[in-house]
């Protein structure tokens, strides 16, 4: 709501106005650069620069770097730095498509040398080595797309780096169709946290259908890999090789398509290894694998190659993962000296052929508590243990829902606490623990989902420095589209229909089929503005409405409030598939507070008109998927950029369209709740710019 400013505070900020007229700081700058552009020109939005190397030049700590569409073949090298609670900031111009193009013969289109960056929402591709560097400190990047590089998609080699939002694929190259193994090669990684990659967060990416492996830690510490949806990599899917203090929690692993296998064998989903690297020793330790899906690979987790004769799984937590119809091993544990202190308990496991473990000493592991599925053999039995049939709500394999309990299940308060707080789905666990990835029932975490969440249990290390870079969350889909795409999303001929992230509430679950198929060429868009001054509401603390605001804050207005957002009208069959969702904002106000927000969605298959009934926000009940967003502050009124746009809410529109009675043309509302305050238009203040949901979605 409106408000009336007291006269001593206007005075107080016209003063402090004054004041700062006289600092010799300098306001951050907003430049451009196009193609048509010119060095000669000052970098204005009229008159953008020509080169890179120009705009870079003149970038000092707060400036934002803009980008004119195009296809752009000059490397991109960030070598200035911002500060803290100053990032330097490159991204594209809002709504326009920026491609950075390395060709086959030039190195690294997209290279971060400098420190306190954001890189956002560009397409990198094709690259004699990697198409992305970070050899920089405290750097974002998000709402990227990477393809066609020869050897890595996304290198990082440094501290306190976010990668996030983002789609790797069809990378390492130089390994196209295998050729390495006849040629007696290795390969790279798409995604590699290497020597020097320390306190570095990989989360709510998409990662297929690389020629190596797709997300791999290479003597990295205190790393994160959470929320990501790993598939059809030629080699592991996530591998953790000689490295510690890793956490890899809440992602969807799964290897389903033959023309990614290896020697006709799949890649495994999650494994743990020691490589020899001259002068490091034995250092893998203290790795937590917890609340994954791992499915029909090779081996769904484990410790599954040395090259040291002082290597073992030290300090390992394998817990509260379902891993289900791997081909050769559920869990793998060869022999290693350093092996123990470790605990592989709350799993659900099932395997259908080969053995449900391959152990080589059960020395220094506790298996308990784990719920043990199918004829196979191999079982390492526990105390806790469970075994049967497992009733799952439905058959798995089609969507990481799937993989839920039924209220019959017998995995339901089978497991024990291990200091796992939270599940795959980001519902809170506990005073009671089921097995397996899900915990039955419940609802999502209101301030622990996907997007924003932490792992349940951070790793952290004496030797590793905390992170002192306080980012927003992402902006845009991890799953198949950059944030400047358009009306169509062309995906990879090659690649199978699970191409959206999921495994937590802020992304699509996609189909995976028994047999991989073809990912239809393109999806549909579609965009559905607040309407009516009754369809962008606020519930005040005491459950007062708002119906005819002319601005919203987002939350706070003398007290944290609740926010309705009702689309109507909107045109999704209900057997579509949705790959992207987002609100887009427009700012009224430029408060700067931090802020924290969770969008959720009514549980509805056709929401009800807002009323002036108490409560009527708040009383409404919810999906259980739920998203965090972190926004950036908003400096400039008028602004509707990438940083007005909440995160991918494609999960909680996937759930309200797959209700029974959900029909094309029905609404949908949107709940916003949390702390701080962002302040946007609402339709009385300008229906132009009122809150726009866009929804794009492919129909199988």
């Amino acid at each position: 709501m409106r408000k009336i400013v007291n006269l001593s505070i206007s005075f107080f900020v016209a003063f402090m106005l004054t004041v700062g007229s006289y600092s010799n700081v300098r306001a951050a700058s907003i430049y451009y650069v196009s193609l048509t552009g010119s060095d000669a020109n000052s970098g204005a939005s009229s008159a953008p620069f020509k080169t890179f190397a120009k705009a870079v030049s003149v970038l000092v700590p707060g400036d934002t770097l803009r980008i004119y569409a195009g296809t752009y073949t000059e490397q991109l090298k960030v070598s200035k730095s911002g500060a803290a609670g100053m990032l330097i900031a490159i991204k594209p111009v809002a709504g326009q498509a920026v491609i950075l193009d390395g060709g086959t013969t030039r190195p690294t289109p997209l290279w971060a040398s400098g420190s306190y960056l954001l890189l956002e929402g560009l397409e990198v591709k094709r690259s004699s080595t990697a198409c992305v560097q970070v050899d920089g400190n405290n750097i974002t990047l998000r709402s990227l797309v990477v393809h066609d590089c020869l050897q890595f998609g996304v290198r990082i080699k440094s501290r306190n780096v976010v990668l996030a939002n983002s789609l790797i694929y069809a990378t390492v190259t130089e390994n196209l169709n295998g050729i390495q193994l006849t040629i007696g090669g290795g390969w790279n990684s798409a995604v590699r946290v290497g020597l020097g990659g320390q306190n570095v967060t990989i989360r709510n990416n998409s990662v297929y259908n690389n020629w190596g492996e797709g997300i791999a830690v290479t003597r990295g510490s205190v790393v994160n890999i959470y929320d990501n949806l790993v598939h059809d990599n030629f080699s592991q899917n996530i591998y953790i090789d000689n490295s510690y203090d890793v956490n890899v929690e809440r992602n969807f692993v799964h290897s389903l398509d033959p023309a990614y296998y290896r020697a006709g064998t799949p890649a495994n989903c999650i494994a743990m290894a020691d490589e020899l690297y001259t002068g490091w020793g034995a250092q893998l330790a203290r790795i937590r694998i917890v609340n994954n899906i791992a499915a029909f690979c090779k081996t769904g987790i484990g410790y599954t190659y040395t090259e040291l004769t002082d290597g073992g799984m030290d300090t390992a937590v394998i817990a509260h993962n379902t891993i289900w119809g791997n081909k050769v091993n559920a869990i793998r544990v060869i022999a290693g000296p350093k092996t123990g202190n470790s605990v592989i308990a709350n799993n659900i496991i099932q395997q259908s052929s080969g053995n449900m473990t391959s152990i080589a000493t059960t020395s220094g592991i506790t298996f308990k508590n784990n719920f043990w599925v199918g004829p196979a053999r191999g079982i390492k039995s526990g105390p806790g243990d469970r075994t049967g049939d497992v009733k799952l709500a439905s058959t798995p394999g089609t969507l990481p829902q799937s993989y839920r309990l039924s209220g019959g299940s017998p995995a339901i308060t089978g497991g024990v606490s291990l200091g796992v707080t939270n599940d795959f789905e980001s519902k809170p666990r506990g005073p009671l623990y089921d097995m397996g990835a899900i915990q039955y029932g419940g609802v999502a975490a209101a301030t622990s989902t996907a997007t924003g969440a932490p792992p349940s249990s951070t790793p952290t290390s004496a030797a590793a420095p905390t992170a002192t870079l306080s980012l927003a969350s992402p902006t845009a889909s991890k799953t198949s589209v950059p944030v400047t795409a358009t009306k169509t999303v062309t995906a990879p001929a090659a690649s199978p229909t699970a191409t959206s992230l999921v495994g937590n509430p802020s992304a699509t679950p996609t189909q995976i089929p028994a047999t991989p198929t073809i990912v239809p060429t393109g999806s549909t868009s579609l965009s559905i503005r607040v309407a009516s001054g009754a369809d962008d509401v606020e519930e005040s603390a005491t459950g007062s409405m708002y119906l005819d605001s002319t601005d919203l804050e987002l939350v706070y207005d003398v007290d944290n409030q609740a926010v309705g957002l009702r689309f109507n009208g909107v045109n999704i069959p209900n057997n579509a598939i949705i790959v992207n969702a987002y609100i887009q904002f427009k700012v009224d106000e430029t408060p700067s507070a931090a802020t924290i927000l969770t969008i959720g969605g009514e549980a509805s298959p056709n929401a009800a008109a807002f009323t002036a009934a108490t409560q009527n926000v708040s009383s409404r009940t919810l999906t259980a998927a739920s998203v965090n967003w972190t926004p950036l502050a908003w400096p400039i009124v008028n602004a509707a950029d990438l940083d007005q746009r909440t995160p991918n809410l494609a999960l909680i529109i996937q759930q309200i369209i797959s209700l029974p009675g959900w029909a094309s043309g029905n609404s949908i509302v949107l709940v916003i709740t949390g702390n701080g305050k962002r302040v946007a238009e609402a339709f009385e203040g300008d229906a132009a710019g009122a809150p726009l949901l866009v929804v794009e979605y492919i129909v199988p």
